[in-house]
């Protein structure tokens, strides 16, 4: 399950899309052909993931897909508010009187790289800074219809 999520999602309106291999829980993805913006709550079917023990030892293949997914697929919000780094935010509050990026500056992520910008040019819109505060480039951005 996702665990940067910061105002919560409307369940009615998830929807398992085909996603990228190796996607996890947490991620924002553009859905092919609609360019719809979302995050992951589940991982894609086949997913795997890694943890390594207190001894060191790294035990790897561990199933992370969300249960009943396709293998291509995973259950996707597409909307609610979510934490991700974005370069060039300024850290702070959000609202009027604080210091960071404003509430309602939109976010783009950057199609080459996937990483996320207040840059329009050539990117794809996926949200706005939410009301919040912005803590290490890491911002709340509300996605959808906003």
């Amino acid at each position: 399950m996702a665990t940067n999520m910061f105002k919560k999602f409307t369940e009615s309106l998830n929807r398992e899309w085909d996603v990228p291999v190796g996607t996890l829980s947490g991620a924002l993805v553009v859905e092919a052909g609609s360019l719809r913006v979302g995050v992951t709550v589940t991982g894609r079917g086949d997913s795997t993931t890694s943890k390594t023990l207190a001894d060191g030892t790294v035990l790897s293949g561990i199933p992370a897909g969300g249960v009943g997914n396709r293998p291509t697929g995973a259950v996707v919000a597409v909307d609610g508010s979510w934490l991700f780094p974005v370069a060039t935010v300024a850290n702070g509050a959000t609202s009027v009187n604080g210091t960071g990026t404003k509430k309602g500056v939109p976010v783009y992520r950057i199609t080459a790289t996937g990483l996320l910008t207040l840059v329009a040019t050539g990117n794809t819109f996926v949200g706005r800074i939410d009301d919040g505060t912005i803590v290490g480039g890491v911002a709340p951005i509300q996605i959808g219809i906003v």
